[in-house]
């Protein structure tokens, strides 16, 4: 990421930096999904979606937002493993 991007997510509300971090781990999982289906593969676990007009969203402490972000990382790092595994059989 170049540092214009950074300047502009840094200027962004704490509620839209985190839609915008969910959204990308969104994509991530889905680019991830489309190689599980091509190897057949079974996936055991989901990304969660952050969604701050979910009121309970909204009121997350940071510990909670991390928390939240580091089980979609856990679960995107396991989906990766499990591509990797199957490709170097």
């Amino acid at each position: 990421m170049n540092k214009n991007m950074m300047d502009l997510y840094k200027k962004l509300d704490v509620n839209t930096q985190r839609e915008e971090l969910s959204s990308l781990l969104i994509k991530i999982d889905m680019l991830l999904n489309g190689a599980i289906q091509h190897e057949e593969l079974k996936d055991i676990t989901n990304v969660k979606n952050y969604n701050c007009s979910d009121e309970q969203n909204i009121n997350m402490t940071e510990s909670e937002m991390l928390t939240f972000i580091y089980e979609d990382l856990w679960n995107i790092k396991n989906k990766i493993l499990l591509i990797l595994s199957e490709h170097n059989k």
